[in-house]
């Protein structure tokens, strides 16, 4: 029992340094950053996965979007939320209130990671712009996303820059 917590405590502390790590890259100058960088066929499917979930929320498909995630997916759609949110049925509830202000989204940077268990981390570089009580607003994000059998089993997003504060209520 002690291993077990043990092992659960260094995965958390690893998961969180390549996390760290990752963000690190996302934040890195673009100027000499290809668009999307990938080793081999799985890290080239799952850049082609990321990149349809977000032409999927930039034309305000929700259902595409939710479809793309797996069954138990985790995520974290809000900079200010402090737990995961789990599931894809949560997930479609929440991209729905998410695309109410999403005017735009793309991608300006992509890479892969593959990893032996045959998932595949994928940091991607993003402008979102949403109109919020109508004032246009630019955050560029860091996104981290897990695909495993060709789902997103996991998606945290960062801002890259410092966001207003949240709405009342």
């Amino acid at each position: 029992m002690i291993f077990r917590a043990k092992h659960l405590k260094e995965s958390v502390v690893a998961r969180r340094a390549i996390m760290l790590g990752l963000a690190a890259v996302a934040a890195a100058p673009l100027a000499h950053a290809q668009p999307a960088q990938a080793s081999g066929p799985e890290e080239q499917q799952a850049i082609a996965l990321v990149n349809t979930w977000v032409t999927a929320l930039a034309v305000k498909d929700a259902e595409k979007a939710a479809s793309l995630m797996d069954e138990d997916c985790q995520y974290r759609d809000d900079p200010f939320q402090k737990e995961l949110k789990k599931g894809r049925t949560q997930a479609l509830q929440d991209i729905k209130k998410l695309l109410r202000g999403l005017t735009s989204m793309k991608i300006e940077a992509a890479y892969a990671v593959g990893s032996s268990k045959n998932d595949v981390l994928v940091l991607v570089r993003r402008v979102d712009e949403f109109n919020l009580g109508g004032k246009q607003v630019t955050i560029p994000m860091g996104a981290y996303y897990r695909v495993r059998n060709g789902k997103i089993l996991e998606w945290l997003d960062t801002p890259l820059a410092d966001l207003p504060p949240p709405p009342a209520g």
